[in-house]
């Protein structure tokens, strides 16, 4: 009867936390949510960082299309051979790197685009999941994109536009509830 009612009064005690564990939590819960607050700035700072490249790269295809086009007109006035030969190899060249240049930036927002999708997923599985009764439900925010959210719950992009009718995956809205099958 003594030891039950010892081993009785170990399980109250165990079981209840002192203010002090109880603190301790409360500090390794906020200390959680600001390493998470820190991820996701630098997220958004390597996203700021990214677009201004896109737009560098941008910039430097237009300025090459604009070269193209003059010397496209410049060919059409000289008449001249050995000028018009010049012209042709040149334009030429420049429709090359033109093409380079398309071809790096196309390779490079799909490596962005990876990149920032696996990262997004991670930050997504770190989050506790919402749910109702019915299932998951996902509330787009900003940055989200469907293969992101698709990687964070570990189903694939398609049944997830199958479950929400989405026939067009940029078309996201920010504030949207999506079902997660």
């Amino acid at each position: 009867m003594r030891l039950t009612f010892l081993l009785l009064l170990t399980l109250v005690f165990s079981a209840c936390r002192t203010p002090r564990q109880l603190e301790a939590d409360r500090r390794a819960q906020e200390r959680a949510r600001q390493q998470q607050l820190a991820q996701q700035q630098r997220l958004t700072e390597e996203r700021q960082k990214t677009q201004l490249m896109m737009e560098d790269s941008e910039y430097r295809v237009n300025e090459l299309r604009k070269e193209l086009n003059q010397l496209s007109a410049t060919v059409t006035v000289k008449a001249d051979n050995r000028d018009l030969q010049q012209l042709e190899q040149r334009l030429a060249g420049l429709e090359r790197q033109l093409q380079q240049l398309e071809a790096q930036r196309a390779k490079d927002r799909q490596e962005i685009i990876d990149t920032l999708s696996k990262r997004m997923a991670s930050l997504m599985a770190q989050q506790p999941s919402r749910s109702t009764h019915s299932g998951r439900t996902h509330t787009v925010a900003r940055g989200d994109t469907l293969s992101a959210i698709a990687a964070a719950y570990e189903v694939s992009t398609q049944a997830l536009m199958r479950a929400n009718n989405i026939s067009n995956p940029n078309a996201l809205r920010i504030g949207t509830k999506l079902v997660i099958p």
